[in-house]
């Protein structure tokens, strides 16, 4: 009880209105109170109770610094807001690894989906993608089973150069009939940026590194789920970038009867 009420205390009487009053204040005071250095005990009770206000908060952040950047351009909005986007998708993390079992329902899917495919363009510039790859292996994992078609064909698109096809283009009702809205980079690289001289195995090093360091940083409530997400999102890589990596790699082979005709 004590936790409750001090959540509903931060969230004050207007509930999701006062937290979306001023997105760049809100997302700023949500980010210190779940920090991770701040004890878990208190932070998962207090997401628990206002999981939806907060994810409010946060999707209100993203969306407000993609306003700024169409309106300002990305210069200004890279000087002036790039704290916010961060602070955002510092509170996804924080989202994710702590209410795992909720997220593993698909809540949030859309929304999820609409962001993603925006963070992981590969317009972006280099930084934002590798922690949009994060961020989305964490997530694919807590779905699991449960993921949609679009969760795979993200998952298949990670990296450019496989043989896969790109994000789907989803039909927008328009006045004029339909018309395409293609995902569209939320900050694109300078003309200074440096990229790895091997890109595509750059990035196959941050899916494995994400699938690996990610795992244990989800906080399920039952914990034979560990070994579960590991092991489906290990399978949907060996199914998907194994046969392009190892052309030649047979999956039946086994290290303890090997074929060696």
């Amino acid at each position: 009880m004590h936790q409750r009420k001090g959540a509903e205390s931060f969230l004050c009487d207007g509930g999701v209105r006062c937290l979306a009053s001023k997105s760049n204040k809100n997302i700023k005071m949500l980010r210190f109170k779940v920090n991770e250095n701040t004890d878990i005990n208190e932070v998962k009770p207090f997401l628990e109770v206002n999981y939806s206000p907060v994810f409010y908060v946060f999707y209100d952040a993203f969306i407000t610094f993609e306003a700024n950047l169409k309106q300002k351009g990305t210069f200004a909005v890279q000087r002036s807001h790039r704290e916010d986007l961060e602070c955002s998708l510092y509170l996804l993390d924080r989202l994710l690894c702590l209410l795992p079992d909720l997220f593993a329902k698909r809540w949030q899917c859309n929304a999820l989906t609409h962001i993603f495919k925006k963070i992981l363009h590969p317009g972006n510039i280099l930084r934002l993608r590798r922690e949009a790859m994060r961020l989305f292996i964490m997530w694919y994992l807590i779905v699991g089973e449960a993921k949609t078609p679009e969760m795979d064909r993200m998952f298949a698109s990670l990296v450019p150069g496989f043989p896969f096809p790109p994000f789907p283009v989803k039909p927008e009702l328009g006045q004029g009939g339909i018309t395409f809205l293609e995902a569209s980079p939320v900050i694109p690289p300078s003309s200074t940026e440096k990229t790895p001289e091997d890109l595509t195995s750059y990035l196959l090093r941050s899916i494995m590194d994400a699938m690996v360091t990610q795992v244990r940083r989800v906080e399920w409530r039952d914990k034979s789920q560990y070994s579960r997400s590991f092991s489906y999102v290990f399978d949907m890589f060996r199914a998907v970038y194994l046969p392009f990596i190892f052309p030649n790699f047979n999956s039946s082979n086994s290290l303890y009867n090997p074929n060696l005709e």
